[in-house]
């Protein structure tokens, strides 16, 4: 991921209004810039942070991958794998860390939960962080 300084920082703080979308969802931010010079740096800004159309379309096909392993690897099991997080709502930047929740009905113990979670990242996951 490319560096980010101090006044890329300004730049991407440099908002006045923020209201959400007509459906409720990702808030809309109106960006007001006090020069044309602040306007082109913080366009170098996204450039550096906001992921390209090719980047998503593979950020797309790795979750289908991922979500499809989960629910393989499930088998008789009664649980919802669920993607969530920034890529969940579209907010990701370049890089990004992909979360899925896999939620599982009160009649499963914790302990069970845990154990299969665990080994379930490991058998479909190449280099899996698991929190």
């Amino acid at each position: 991921m490319a560096k980010i300084n101090s006044k890329d920082l300004e730049a991407l703080a440099m908002y006045k209004d923020s209201y959400w979308d007509e459906d409720g969802s990702f808030p809309t931010i109106v960006l007001r810039f006090k020069n044309n010079e602040d306007r082109v740096h913080f366009d170098e800004v996204l450039e550096k942070i906001k992921p390209t159309d090719d980047e998503n379309l593979k950020i797309k096909f790795a979750i289908n991958d991922i979500l499809k392993k989960i629910e393989k690897n499930l088998g008789e099991i009664r649980a919802e794998p669920t993607l969530v997080g920034s890529v969940a709502k579209g907010t990701h930047l370049k890089n990004p860390d992909i979360d899925i929740f896999i939620r599982f009905p009160t009649s499963y113990e914790r302990a069970f939960i845990e154990n299969f979670t665990l080994d379930l990242g490991k058998r479909i996951l190449e280099n899996p962080v698991i929190n």
